[in-house]
């Protein structure tokens, strides 16, 4: 029951980050990515400076320093990722972004001596043909976008295993503030080299609302809190609801479509992701 609690709080930070890249590929016809990106985490940082004030002044050095640590592969993941949805589909952003799934074990047992069983294997298998089935990589000539796509989930799922060393460590939520506060002034070094431009309307303010509130402040602790309860194998599987939640509502709001096969492998990624729960924690 312990274990359905911590997992439950991943499957609704990957709901709301479902969400996010249909709402990106919409938003960043308005306004550049890393300005978008920028704005996003300044936001989401001064809202839970505001809010846990007295757990951030009085965490310890270890703490600060890990989530700062953690940020840098954060901002990386964003930053690929949101660069990366210019030039490819929301749906394929989703689902290359969603190799982070397969990336991350790998990660654990060199990085956390984490053993990777017959469950994880299997899992991984399914869960790589899964994706490789819903995105069509095998088939369609790979962009700039789906390149740049890549290079976040390698971010991203050096961002899940340090999550889940420094997250039985320290605070989670002096974690996450201080990994979201990181991706500010990497923002700004990177923002002149890559332009600033913005044009406000109702998409712009919506997609800055969300992202900053919904799918960074409250996904991010959602994020730390679960896997402080879980190890990296099985919170990667619990992530591959993530592709498929993208998948689903980049067809519901951008009407882009998904075939049999795309089905198939969304099938086979939660199968993945039941097979790798039902494992005991390392």
């Amino acid at each position: 029951m312990e274990k359905a609690k911590y997992i439950s709080l991943i499957i609704i930070a990957t709901l709301l980050w479902g969400v996010t890249f249909p709402i990106m590929k919409i938003a960043v016809v308005s306004i550049s990515p890393v300005l978008l990106t920028l704005i996003r985490f300044a936001i989401a940082s001064a809202i839970l400076f505001a809010i846990f004030f007295k757990r951030i002044v009085s965490s310890s050095i270890g703490s600060v320093l890990s989530g700062l640590f953690i940020g840098v592969f954060l901002y990386f993941g964003y930053y690929f990722q949101i660069v990366g949805i210019v030039f490819t589909s929301a749906m394929h952003s989703t689902l290359i972004t969603g190799l982070y799934i397969i990336i991350s074990p790998i990660l654990a047992f060199f990085m956390l001596k984490e053993p990777l069983d017959k469950k994880v294997i299997i899992s991984l298998i399914l869960a790589l043909i899964g994706l490789f089935l819903i995105t069509g990589i095998l088939i369609t000539v790979v962009n700039i976008g789906d390149i740049l796509t890549f290079f976040s989930a390698i971010s991203y799922s050096f961002q899940v295993v340090l999550v889940d060393k420094y997250s039985k460590k320290y605070d989670p939520l002096v974690l996450t503030f201080y990994q979201i506060l990181m991706v500010v002034p990497l923002g700004l070094i990177f923002l002149p080299f890559s332009g600033y431009s913005v044009s406000w309307n109702n998409d712009v303010i919506f997609s800055i609302i969300y992202l900053s509130i919904f799918a960074t402040a409250i996904a991010l602790l959602l994020q730390n809190f679960g896997q402080k309860g879980l190890d990296s194998a099985t919170a990667s599987m619990v992530f591959a609801l993530e592709p498929v939640f993208g998948v689903l509502f980049s067809i519901l709001l951008l009407h882009e479509t998904m075939g049999i096969l795309q089905i198939l492998g969304g099938i086979l990624m939660i199968s993945a992701m039941i097979i790798v729960s039902s494992r005991r924690n390392h």
